[in-house]
């Protein structure tokens, strides 16, 4: 399609003397440094940006969110209905790359005949100097006018565009807004429009960004807590159940709608069980089950804490591993010192014979008194007895 050529203007002027001569004298500092960096590319400013072939990075036509669709739409609709010229915005990412264009028609068809579409880059060592990259590099508001831009294609166009900042004030993109360069006094009333959008379009990246993350997390937690062969059980800092994999499910017969409404410690006997959860993180544990009919079997618990972002513990994940297995791993187990018949050394033949009484006793559910003056190892054979 033909479009009528710009007037011959002032800028026109240093345009052409650049093209021809490479003399930038009068022309404004930013536009200059551009014009330099694109002929170092070795860009032919006549040749027209369409004859120049970008190969994006894969994934680069990735899809925009929909509520920045929404959200571009809504205020070009509130603008449109204010100003009676002609306008379109373009979103462009921190990638260089056009994720989003909206806006008049006739200015969108322009810039698809040369070759500006969505998933387009816009460094300039591809699309020559213009306003969205600019704004990426300056990290600042700029405006491109007509001839300032370095192809001749876009020399109809007066751009503003302003960075788009995280959360933390990086640069996460630039939204740029185009309008026919006869209206280029009007555009720059419609400035604080725009810095209104680009915040908003800021905050609802950070957002998408939160929820992308927080689903890739959620994703990797789930994949590894689930398929864990270990049983595992994360509980709050109370000790109320929030989640148990399907070796934990096994192990205690719970079904998850059944353990949510119980705290762990009615499912496992935690020793000293006035105790924080905080306080099982430094070392394992050894632990029995409640709800079993063999409830003798002993397991090593692991307390992982999970921290919240004031580094405080918010929740804990406990990891069970039976003791014969913790033995295989960890060569022996870690419990006081003579907690078990291993520890009690005996050569007399009444102690050797009192021995093999206690641990028969300790093979059934009877109590135990154990009577003896002080010294001769009464609290020992207690905790042996316990322990097995």
């Amino acid at each position: 399609m033909a479009y009528p050529l710009a007037r011959r203007s002032q800028a026109y002027e240093q345009w052409l003397r650049f093209c021809r001569e490479g003399v930038t004298q009068g022309v404004r500092d930013c536009i200059k440094a551009s014009w330099l960096r694109c002929r170092e590319h070795g860009l032919d400013p006549k040749a027209g940006s369409s004859a120049v072939s970008v190969s994006l990075p894969v994934g680069s036509t990735e899809r925009t969110p929909q509520s920045v669709k929404q959200l571009v739409a809504s205020h070009y609709q509130a603008i449109e209905s204010r100003v009676a010229i002609p306008f379109t915005f373009l979103f462009i990412d921190a990638e260089h790359t056009i994720r989003h264009m909206y806006g008049n028609e006739k200015i969108l068809d322009r810039f698809s005949d040369h070759s500006v579409r969505q998933g387009k880059s816009v460094y300039e060592k591809f699309s020559g100097t213009n306003a969205p990259a600019l704004s990426l590099i300056e990290k600042k508001p700029v405006v491109v006018s007509a001839e300032e831009h370095f192809f001749k294609d876009f020399h109809w166009a007066r751009c503003l565009a302003l960075p788009v900042l995280d959360h933390q004030q990086n640069v996460a993109g630039s939204l740029c807004m185009t309008t026919d360069v006869e209206y280029q006094w009007t555009i720059g009333k419609l400035s604080e429009y725009l810095c209104g959008l680009a915040h908003s379009l800021g905050f609802h990246l950070f957002i998408e960004e939160k929820a992308r993350r927080l689903e890739i997390q959620e994703f990797y937690f789930r994949s590894t807590f689930e398929r864990a062969d270990q049983v595992m059980l994360l509980v709050n800092q109370c000790g109320d159940i929030m989640a148990l994999n399907w070796a934990a499910q096994r192990l205690l017969g719970l079904l998850p709608s059944m353990a949510f409404s119980k705290n762990v410690r009615e499912l496992i006997q935690i020793p000293q069980e006035d105790r924080s959860l905080s306080c099982l993180t430094r070392s394992p544990e050894f632990v029995k089950l409640r709800a079993r009919a063999n409830n003798k079997a002993i397991f090593s618990m692991d307390t992982i804490p999970i921290t919240g972002p004031a580094s405080e513990n918010v929740a804990f994940i406990l990891r069970l591993v039976p003791e014969k297995s913790y033995k295989a791993l960890h060569g022996s187990l870690t419990s006081p010192p003579g907690s078990s018949f291993g520890h009690v050394v005996a050569t007399a033949p009444k102690t050797v014979e009192l021995l093999y009484k206690a641990k028969r006793a300790a093979k059934t559910s009877s109590s135990v008194l154990i009577e003896g003056e002080t010294g001769t190892g009464k609290e020992l054979l207690a905790q042996a007895i316990h322990y097995e």
